[in-house]
């Protein structure tokens, strides 16, 4: 178990893959914290707040890194013991794995040491400014006590909006942190799993300059996906971290399905999650179910087929008779640029055989042109924006103009949309109440005779048991009385 001054954290190597995940997941949640927590700030590294807050984040991600280096040479050492060859691609890897995590945990020491430092020169400088004040006849602790007082009438003007900053702000590194977790799968899926190019190479046991074109393919199919999540919102009506969550779930099928071809699988992947929005949106599907569905066929698992609502059961022979009615539309397949054989019964033949079938029945591209043209698209689009707007907030790294301006747009067509509507709702309950009010003599003289009747008849009934009613709450009052005394 790593800990340093109480971060505590600890890897379980009988479930190392889960372990090292959480570890890499905790640690990209403390550069998130720390990241919004310098926003604020010109220069953190010249502020003891700063300083403080980035030796905090060291100090958690150094453990954690700690307790990665000990579990890997530990699980290494176990299957050495249990006769893994030290001279296998396997032994090899695991090595090269140990060597890079170390190498990580040097840096993040060499940071922490260096980041204390800085923060003990600025106490240094901070007292002997201390010193320099006290010459001038006012004392150091009086100078703070001055500066806390001006700094009340500053705090307490803007305790109202530090909270919706705050709420705000939290939910900006919850987004990040799911994304940055979500980013990760794409990474291992379908790009070089977050290695250099060098790594790469040593990984796949082959020269750097041998490795270079299929790496270069890895991170073109990875910057992708990357852009079909953010596109998302538009084209599929949901933001990029779901759109990453749902796709993810049966990637792998589809990259194996395409002999590991992850640039072919990413364009893939995208149709098949358009596929699932604008059948949601056309058919009245839940669109987890139709997600989940997608899944299946990924397994071999044809009895969700039917949820598709495309005319086809849920079985293997209807699946065959879907990809053999798709194969024989060969203009469709001209159009959306797949190809459907018949009789290939591999998850990317389905999902090209689907797309074809649904651009056949008009159901494609639907969720984009309700974006546009519908209250309920756009509200869709709206929404998704703002989930990646909020993302954004904590992601330095992302264009956060262009983010600002889709959602700036989506709200406009969501604008566009929803506000004819208002008018002729309102239109409508003027109409109705113009037609109701001459009514409503006529309406009351029917209804108040019954109305009238009902209370009397109510109020004869409780008239009659207000005895006994009160009887009963003298009886509990005593008891009452002594439990609140008690």
């Amino acid at each position: 178990m790593a800990e340093t001054l109480g971060v505590k954290f600890d890897i379980d190597i009988t479930k190392l893959e889960a372990g090292l995940r959480s570890a890499n997941k905790r640690i990209r949640e403390s550069e998130s914290q720390f990241k919004a927590a310098a926003a604020g700030m010109d220069d953190w590294s010249k502020s003891e707040e700063g300083l403080k807050a980035r030796i905090s984040s060291l100090n958690e991600i150094t453990a954690v890194q700690r307790e990665k280096v000990r579990a890997l040479k530990e699980n290494y050492q176990k299957l050495i013991n249990e006769g893994l060859d030290p001279t296998s691609d396997r032994a090899v890897q695991l090595r090269t794995q140990i060597n890079n995590e170390e190498a990580a945990l040097a840096r993040n020491e060499q940071e922490l040491k260096k980041n204390t430092e800085a923060l003990e020169q600025l106490g240094d400088e901070a007292e002997e400014t201390g010193k320099d004040i006290e010459k001038t006849g006012v004392s150091f602790e009086k100078f703070v006590s001055l500066a806390k007082g001006a700094c009340k009438v500053a705090v307490a003007a803007l305790a109202a909006v530090g909270a919706g900053v705050i709420a705000l702000s939290k939910k900006a590194i919850e987004n990040y942190a799911d994304y940055e977790q979500l980013v990760g799968g794409v990474e291992t899926l379908f790009g070089a799993g977050g290695q250099s190019l060098e790594e790469y190479a040593k990984s796949v046991g082959k020269s750097v300059d041998a490795a270079k074109g299929e790496y270069n393919k890895l991170l073109s199919a990875q910057d992708t996906m990357i852009k079909n999540a953010a596109n998302a919102y538009e084209t599929a009506g949901m933001s990029a971290n779901e759109y990453i969550e749902n796709v993810t779930g049966f990637s792998a099928a589809l990259i194996a399905s395409l002999d590991g071809d992850t640039q072919k699988a990413a364009a893939a992947a995208n149709r098949a999650m358009i596929d699932i929005s604008d059948n949601a949106n056309k058919m009245g599907t839940d669109m987890q179910s139709i997600v989940g569905t997608y899944q299946s066929l990924a397994k071999g698992n044809f009895q969700m087929l039917d949820n598709l609502k495309l005319g086809y059961g849920g079985t293997k022979t209807e699946m065959q008779r879907l990809i053999k009615d798709a194969s024989k539309l060969k203009d469709v397949q001209k159009e959306l640029n797949v190809t459907v054989k018949e009789g290939d019964m591999s998850f990317a033949n389905m999902v090209n055989a689907i797309s074809v079938v649904q651009s056949k029945m008009g159901i494609a591209g639907t969720t984009a042109k309700e974006a546009g043209s519908t209250i309920t698209g756009s509200l869709n689009m709206t929404r998704a924006a703002w989930q990646n707007l909020l993302t954004g907030i904590a992601d330095d790294n992302q264009d956060f103009d262009l983010l600002i301006n889709n959602f700036v747009d989506a709200l406009g067509k969501a604008m566009e949309n929803l506000l004819p509507r208002v008018s002729v709702a309102l239109n409508g309950v003027i109409k109705l109440i113009e037609k109701l009010v001459p009514q409503l003599p006529s309406i009351i003289e029917q209804i108040l005779p019954v109305l009238t009747n009902g209370i009397v008849t109510i109020v004869q009934g409780l008239v009659k048991v207000l005895p006994t009613i009160i009887d009963a709450i003298m009886e509990v009052v005593p008891q009452l009385v002594k439990a609140l005394i008690d």
